[in-house]
């Protein structure tokens, strides 16, 4: 893996022993645990997006319309 970004986060301590927890049951260190965890969520979060764009395609399609797409300029009328 390339070299990422370092980020600091306060937690709470019953947090941060859940947490130690949780990475040691998946033999995993606690910066690795909230890496996947923080991917995960980011990619879930994506493929909803890209799921939700494709069914109002879909819907727009049977109805006899489309989607549009505008640029910034369109949308602020600059």
């Amino acid at each position: 893996m390339s070299k990422g970004k370092v980020i600091t986060v306060t937690l709470s301590e019953e947090t941060w022993r859940e947490l130690r927890r949780r990475a040691a049951l998946a033999g995993k260190s606690i910066s690795a645990f909230v890496r996947e965890r923080i991917e995960e969520e980011l990619g879930q979060k994506g493929n909803i997006y890209e799921e939700v764009h494709r069914e109002l395609e879909e819907i727009a399609r049977k109805v006899g319309g489309h989607l549009e797409r505008w640029n910034r300029e369109e949308l602020y009328d600059l």
